[in-house]
């Protein structure tokens, strides 16, 4: 019995592998499984002959299945048959010598035997079935290759009547050559000429932008003394009217003077029309703006010149003011004389009684005096030496780091300068809304933080103003919000020179509108050109590494050490440390000086957003058209991929969207 097992094994091995290398279907899997089992084979031993050759090649899952069903059955039937059965009686006679367990495995072997003949029927019969299909296959490639071989000799044929006419072609070009060379010399030497025209214009709208800068600021230089001179006039103007009332007033009281008075008013009306004269050619000045800067030079020059001459003016009136009083006693002294000779007669001394008021005649003087310093005033634009022109202070150098308060982010002053914004046109890898690239000015020096708001610089802001700030999307495999996710439990640990996160755009607002109120000093966000301009920090480069393995030194990027913790990530080929944020200036800082411009946190910009860069402003101030219910962040961060850690890589959310990859950076005006 234990030989017919084993062959019946070794048959269902032999039908599996069959299957195996494509030569029997499944169907001949399940016939001869059923004949094995119809022959007395164990459907343990089958089993465990399946087992082992699905370890090399597993059969389909509906062919697995029949299989295991067919088996299932048979090991059931032949419970009920090892139920059923009764006890073995002896079969024939027992004088015979035949026992009834030999004939058993007679009966066996001769199955066995007629199985192998028809298998061996089944396979001569398969392989007739493929000699023939092959021979078939045969003749039907001998056919293909008669085609191609006449197929050959027609395409031989055509090759050697090419050859011919590619002859006379070469023929045909070898008397042109000489002409080709010759436009070829001509191609090149235009085309040289082209590009040093190229580069002379490139050069010239170089210098033409410059010029534009220098330009505008000429005209904020000239506006400013626009001002000064605004301020001037006025002041003339007021003490003109001054002038008038006043000789107005005096004019009334020097009537009855002599004619030296009355040629003293004349000279001082002389002198009024000559400060409007005046007044008027400074008008026409403040229209000449591209002479002002060298007449300013020239009036400063003047009022360090005159400011002597203003001295010995001073001393010219208080000289006058001696003179006066000197003559107020000898006209006193003549009054009296007069008097008592009795030279005057009654009416004679009625009329000239006012005129001898000595007050009366020092008016006048000093009012010629005065007429005479204002107009010097005015057509010299001199300023007194006691109330100079005093310059606003210059502003801190570009580099300086400044500190308002003892928990206020640190800043960095950064200097005006240009840059192209954006991705070039060109770059099909660069997405849409990154284009076109674009020239942005930022025509004033400002100040940024030199590192994102940390979390405790977050911390007094909330602790004095209260701010609710409840509810967060963190990461744990997945973005998920969490109700009780907030700045200070933003799904990692974080210590308090972390970058702080879960802040959206709005409280990113308020906090810069608290340090306003708190310093004196104009915070706000950055605009999203002031952004790019302090991140590329006066280069043209994207990020500020060569190679993606040298990232890790010089941001907080998804990098190796996130892989670990969330496999299938797709990160840069190096680790730095930190899974979530790191703390601020733990890499290498920009040209500028600035920390984690890129990485670590997304940082909220001022801009509403917008598809792409079609009518941005270029002046660097922050774009407040589209669609303003979302705006623009920046940089990247701890979680970010490769692709979008770049300088001018463009994201968005909501104004009140909170998550644990964005902070905060602000700005400061250093006008305020």
């Amino acid at each position: 019995m234990d030989h017919a097992v084993s062959f019946a094994a070794s048959t269902f091995r032999k039908v599996l592998k069959g299957y195996e290398i494509g030569g029997l279907q499944y169907t001949d899997v399940q016939f001869h499984l059923q004949r094995l089992l119809a022959a007395g084979a164990a459907a343990d031993e089958l089993q465990e002959v399946l087992r082992r050759c699905e370890r090399i090649t597993p059969l389909p899952e509906y062919a697995h299945a029949e299989v295991v069903r067919l088996l299932e059955e048979a090991r059931e039937q032949e419970v009920l048959t090892a139920q059923q059965a009764p006890a073995p009686e002896p079969i024939g006679d027992p004088d015979a010598g035949v026992a009834p367990v030999e004939l058993t495995a007679l009966r066996v072997a001769l199955e066995e035997e007629q199985l192998k003949t028809q298998d061996l029927g089944a396979a001569l019969a398969e392989r007739i079935s493929f000699e023939q299909a092959a021979r078939a296959r045969a003749e039907e490639s001998r056919r293909d290759l008669e085609q191609a071989h006449a197929q050959l000799r027609g395409a031989r044929q055509s090759l050697v009547a090419r050859d011919s006419v590619i002859a006379q072609m070469r023929a045909s070009l070898e008397k042109t050559n000489a002409p080709l060379a010759a436009l070829r010399a001509a191609f090149e030497s235009e085309q040289r000429k082209r590009e040093e025209l190229e580069k002379s214009l490139a050069q010239n709208i170089a210098a033409h932008e410059t010029a534009l800068a220098r330009g505008d600021d000429a005209q904020r230089e000239a506006r400013r003394h626009q001002a000064e001179l605004s301020a001037a006039r006025d002041s003339a103007v007021a003490l003109r009217r001054q002038l008038e009332q006043e000789a107005a007033a005096r004019a009334a009281k020097m009537k009855s003077t002599d004619g030296a008075l009355q040629l003293a008013g004349r000279r001082a009306e002389t002198l009024v029309q000559e400060l409007k004269a005046a007044q008027r050619e400074l008008g026409s000045q403040g229209a000449e703006r591209n002479k002002l800067r060298s007449q300013v030079a020239g009036l400063n020059v003047k009022l360090r010149e005159n400011g002597a001459l203003i001295d010995r003016l001073q001393q010219s009136v208080r000289g006058s003011a001696q003179q006066v009083a000197e003559l107020k006693a000898e006209l006193k002294a003549e009054l009296k004389a007069a008097a008592k000779r009795g030279d005057l007669p009654p009416k004679t001394r009625a009329r000239w009684k006012p005129r001898v008021d000595v007050r009366v005649l020092g008016a006048a003087v000093a009012i010629v005096l005065l007429a005479l310093i204002t107009w010097a005033i005015s057509r010299h634009t001199w300023v007194p030496a006691k109330a100079p022109i005093v310059a606003s202070a210059p502003p801190p150098k570009a580099g300086t780091v400044v500190h308002d308060c003892p928990d206020c982010p640190s800043l960095t002053i950064l200097p005006a300068g240009r840059f192209e914004q954006g991705s070039a046109v060109a770059d099909k890898s660069a997405p849409a809304f990154e284009k076109p690239l674009h020239w942005v000015a930022i025509t004033h020096a400002f100040a940024m933080s030199t590192n994102p708001v940390t979390v405790d610089e977050f911390r007094a802001f909330v602790t004095a103003t209260g701010r609710d700030m409840q509810g967060c999307d963190t990461y744990d495999g997945e973005w998920r919000h969490r109700a009780d996710g907030n700045w200070q439990s933003p799904g990692f640990e974080q210590g308090g020179t972390h970058p702080v996160t879960c802040a959206s755009w709005n409280d990113a607002k308020a906090y810069a509108a608290w340090l306003s109120a708190r310093t004196g000093h104009r915070y706000r966000l950055p605009s999203t050109s002031e952004w790019e301009y302090a991140a590329r920090a006066g280069g043209t480069a994207v990020q500020p590494w060569s190679e993606a393995s040298a990232a890790c030194t010089g941001a907080n990027v998804a990098d190796q050490s996130a892989a670990r913790r969330f496999p299938g990530w797709t990160v840069f080929g190096c680790d730095d440390g930190y899974v979530f944020t790191a703390p601020v200036g733990s890499f290498k800082a920009n040209s500028f000086g600035l920390n984690d411009m890129l990485g670590n946190v997304f940082q909220w910009t001022e801009d509403c957003w917008n598809a792409d860069y079609s009518g941005a402003p270029v002046d660097g101030s922050a774009r407040t058209d589209g669609d303003c219910s979302e705006h623009e962040l920046r940089g990247g961060s701890w979680f970010s991929l490769p692709a979008y850690v770049r300088a001018n890589y463009r994201n968005h959310f909501g104004a009140d969207y909170r998550t644990s990859s964005a902070g905060i950076r602000v700005v400061r005006e250093l006008s305020s």
